[in-house]
């Protein structure tokens, strides 16, 4: 019994080690190419109608900041409370994003779109913002916060996106385009 004990302790004691080793590479590789001044919002749209978006000081801003873009909202929340989100108006998140190079939809709250159309549906001003008009619109997928190894992929996946590449991602996907009638 022992032996099966020290035996599963050391599969995961290995299994942590590659783990490392995969984000590590990962950070390598992202950081290494030079940062642009695309903008990214990464937001949610409420049940009520409201945009929840990510306090600068999260984790999600530097991880695009990381990946060589810019969070749209750079100054947005106070750091010194404990909340890492934000609800705002439909026409202060308009406001402050409608120029956005990319638009991240978090999916893992509400199960997700599958294509832009039914992400204006959620809000009809998107389909004036930029990202929407020149098909830079993503989505996460539901499971990105269950995994262990999220974070670094999420980071790859965005600086993919940055830089144009279209295959290879985990966690993000790029939205069916909208064709206005």
């Amino acid at each position: 019994m022992q032996f099966m004990c020290r035996r599963e302790r050391r599969r995961r004691t290995n299994s942590a080690h590659r783990q490392r080793q995969r984000g590590q590479a990962i950070l390598e590789r992202v950081i290494g190419d030079e940062k642009t001044d695309q903008t990214v919002a990464f937001f949610f749209i409420t049940s009520n109608g409201l945009v929840q978006v990510r306090q600068a000081s999260d984790y999600v801003p530097k991880m695009i900041e990381l990946a060589g873009g810019k969070y749209i909202f750079e100054d947005l929340g106070d750091p010194e409370t404990k909340r890492s989100t934000v609800n705002m108006q439909v026409e202060e998140f308009y406001a402050g994003a409608k120029d956005a190079d990319f638009l991240i939809y978090n999916s893992s709250i509400d199960g997700g779109v599958s294509n832009v159309e039914e992400l204006v549906d959620k809000c009809e001003l998107l389909a004036d913002f930029k990202a929407v008009k020149e098909g830079n619109v993503f989505c996460t997928t539901n499971d990105m916060y269950q995994q262990s190894l999220s974070i670094g992929y999420l980071l790859e996946d965005i600086h993919r996106m940055i830089q144009g590449e279209k295959d290879g991602m985990h966690y993000l996907f790029r939205l069916a385009r909208f064709v206005p009638e």
